[in-house]
């Protein structure tokens, strides 16, 4: 009876491992399926953004958002949202980076540490390059774009969700001077 007793609490234990384990590894199963669809789809969203640019050119003040499901993949019940917007830097980043360049170079607080200090040659034009940085930053910031994916599954009754996001830089080329228009990004997950 004791034998019995101790066999059939034996099997309770595995039959509930086993269903945590059979748990566990369809949520992994889940979890990979939902990440390759929205790694798909921000490449989609990537490309349609670059086209978009390459053929209307930058927008200024950029927000675009969409959402849909995965239907034509053959996961209905698997829906994403994405916000498209442009990256704006502001004057005190901008005059931050300006002051923190001219410190490196010149050196701070009276200091004349800075890697630049006493090379007339350079430090004469000097200040004008880096009164242009503002200028370039900004010209920087129109061009790229950040891209948030949030990806949205119902797995066991309880609602889970993916999000990641890619910043998008778009360079362009003068077609005049090379004959081809050049587009790169940068990736980056959150």
């Amino acid at each position: 009876m004791i034998a019995i007793f101790i066999l059939a609490m034996g099997v309770a234990i595995l039959l509930g491992t086993e269903s945590t384990s059979m748990r566990l590894m369809g949520y992994s199963n889940n979890l990979s399926v939902v990440n390759l669809l929205t790694r798909a789809k921000m490449q989609d969203i990537e490309y349609e953004l670059q086209q978009d640019i390459a053929k209307n050119g930058p927008k200024e003040d950029l927000l675009l958002t969409d959402s849909g499901d995965y239907r034509d993949e053959g996961y209905p019940d698997i829906r994403w949202e994405s916000q498209i917007q442009s990256i704006e830097i502001d004057d005190d980043a901008s005059n931050n980076f300006v002051e923190d360049v001219s410190a490196q170079l010149y050196g701070g607080g009276g200091d004349e540490s800075g890697s630049l200090s006493g090379n007339l040659a350079i430090t004469q034009f000097l200040p004008i390059m880096v009164s242009l940085m503002p200028q370039i930053l900004n010209q920087l910031g129109r061009r790229i774009r950040k891209i948030t994916l949030n990806t949205t599954w119902d797995y066991l009754g309880m609602e889970q969700s993916l999000t990641i996001s890619q910043f998008v830089v778009v360079l362009e080329v003068d077609s005049s001077l090379s004959g081809a228009s050049v587009s790169k990004s940068k990736d980056s997950d959150e």
